[in-house]
């Protein structure tokens, strides 16, 4: 998923590939919840609830009229799956506790174990990571000594970049790890509680206010009626699933 965001944003729209994003992340988790583990409690109000979110979605981060690049429709396509897919592994772990390699009872009930679940999930990602940056920082490398005549004046301009940015990036890459990672657990956690048709939308609709906010009051961002009514669009799908 992260690979396809860097290819997708050299080629497609910032807003598309958002909208992708968080639909594929309501959309296939809350089908999982539903059709596979009978998440079907007042069924009508969810299915309800969750069009709205998706339209919230659309209405807030799509349709900028950019143009992408033909490539983008893949990409655009893989990351609906792959960030589907992440709520989807979620919902099928938490409901299958007799299955996984830790569990534990909590009131009486076989539960899966969200604390080891979200362990090795940020161990998996801190692997992953690195495996990464080994082969970013052997491209940045390999790219500045293919470099003609001034490709030393190159390597020392890219080191001292490096050097100067390293800090800033090593505080906002803790933040980002630590609030990703009570995030993933809460989500766990809520998996159990509430199901996946419930836990998921409520996420996304929680992203759409944030990042909205935060534009309008941090960074002045222009908004239009569109922004609004899909912000209303989100409290009002949020508060329907408040009460499944």
């Amino acid at each position: 998923l992260a690979y396809l965001s860097v290819k997708v944003l050299g080629v497609g729209s910032m807003s598309v590939y958002s909208t992708f994003m968080m639909v594929g992340s309501l959309v296939l988790p809350s089908t999982v919840g539903i059709l596979v583990y009978n998440e079907t409690q007042n069924l009508v109000l969810k299915l309800v609830a969750l069009t709205v979110m998706i339209v919230a979605t659309i209405l807030t981060t799509g349709g900028d009229g950019a143009k992408s690049d033909k490539k983008a429709i893949f990409y655009y396509i893989g990351v609906f799956i792959l960030n589907g897919m992440i709520g989807v592994l979620f919902t099928i772990h938490q409901n299958h506790p007799d299955l996984v390699a830790y569990s534990e009872f909590v009131d009486g009930v076989k539960v899966s174990n969200s604390d080891v679940f979200v362990c090795w999930n940020g161990i998996s990602t801190a692997v992953l990571s690195g495996v990464l940056l080994l082969v970013f920082n052997f491209s940045k490398k390999k790219a500045v000594c293919d470099n003609s005549a001034d490709s030393s004046e190159n390597a020392k301009t890219t080191e001292l970049t490096m050097r100067g940015s390293f800090l800033p990036s090593l505080f906002f890459a803790v933040c980002y790890g630590i609030f990703e990672g009570l995030g993933n657990y809460f989500i766990a956690i809520s998996t159990i509680k509430v199901g996946a048709s419930v836990t998921f939308p409520i996420v996304d609709g929680g992203c759409i206010l944030v990042s909205t906010l935060l534009g309008l009051l941090v960074y002045k961002e222009k908004t239009g009626w569109k922004i609004w009514l899909g912000c209303a669009l989100v409290l009002i799908a949020t508060v329907m699933f408040a009460f499944v």
